[in-house]
């Protein structure tokens, strides 16, 4: 069982198998609660109840760019349904809203990052 912001597909009876070396394309329609490309999660995969199949990830979702995601370019896609009172914050929104000003910038600040694997 899939919960949260996570989704699934499965085939419906009259789905035909995809062959090797053949290839399905479709698109998802996703709404409601889909207002920004990044609600959109990288790295789907696709299953099989076949135990000699190992999951795969799909190619055009592997990496955290999200090129697989059409932009968001018109403020209409950004509603969730007609009348929607939600308005993203533009980045001069968000930066008037948290204090930002010219003369509190620092400088430029460098961060490192470490991973433990």
């Amino acid at each position: 069982m899939v919960q949260g912001d996570l989704y699934s597909l499965a085939p419906m009876a009259e789905f035909q198998p995809i062959t090797p070396g053949k290839s399905v394309e479709f698109n998802i329609s996703a709404s409601l609660w889909s207002v920004a490309r990044t609600d959109f999660m990288p790295r789907w995969y696709v299953t099989s109840d076949d135990v000699k199949i190992k999951p795969r990830v799909v190619n055009c979702t592997a990496s955290e760019d999200l090129d697989f995601v059409q932009p968001f370019e018109d403020l209409l896609q950004r509603k969730r349904w007609k009348g929607d009172q939600y308005e993203p914050f533009t980045p001069e929104m968000r930066m008037e809203k948290l204090g930002f000003s010219p003369e509190n910038v620092v400088g430029n600040i460098e961060l490192q990052f470490f991973w433990k694997c």
